[in-house]
């Protein structure tokens, strides 16, 4: 019994001076202690090419990310338009569009999803006709603190889907067209 007590102190010691002399990086490996990752933020004015259809037209966007929130990770967005052709290809019968409104949310160090809502107007008089809207939901990955791969989906609804005249597609709504997954990528303005 006292030999084996022996040879187990023996042992103890024998690591414990192992650590001391050979240092913890050696044994923990070049990983130890990991690295703190990067959170990114995506607050800023971003430029970009908007999706695939919209290129051979030459339209351009404007992406505006409000500060988000420490404690909620939420935060507001913008998307202006720079187009040349405002009936995508004939597609819808609008002279403009609004600024696409809406929110985002953090759901990881470099993630957020959010949704927006912008609407197509007819220039008449005495005042603008809505002629439809487009929902969009989005998720962004920075892949560095200066890009932002952005995959969306595009929902184009009616005015007569809203007969509540809420803004936003009537409970049940189906689209009229869907359009994605798309992709944009964002650089910093």
């Amino acid at each position: 019994m006292n030999r084996n007590r022996k040879i187990v102190v023996v042992s103890v010691l024998g690591i414990v001076a192992l650590i001391v002399t050979t240092g913890w990086t050696v044994l923990a490996g070049d990983d130890w202690p990991p690295e703190p990752y990067q959170v990114y933020s995506m607050t800023g004015t971003w430029g970009g090419i908007g999706n695939a259809a919209a290129n051979v037209q030459g339209n351009r966007v404007i992406w505006t990310m409000g500060a988000e929130d420490p404690m909620s990770g939420k935060g507001t967005w913008s998307m202006t338009f720079i187009v040349k052709d405002w009936t995508q290809g004939g597609q819808m019968d609008a002279d403009y569009w609004t600024p696409a409104l809406g929110t985002y949310v953090r759901t990881g160090p470099d993630t957020w999803s959010g949704k927006t809502i912008g609407y197509h107007m007819k220039n008449t008089q005495p005042k603008p006709t809505l002629v439809g809207f487009t929902v969009r939901t989005d998720l962004f990955t920075m892949t560095a603190p200066d890009a932002i791969e952005d995959t969306y989906m595009l929902e184009i609804y009616s005015p007569d889907q809203d007969l509540n005249r809420n803004g936003l597609p009537d409970d049940g709504q189906e689209p009229l067209m869907s359009m994605g997954p798309g992709t944009d990528h964002l650089k910093p303005l």
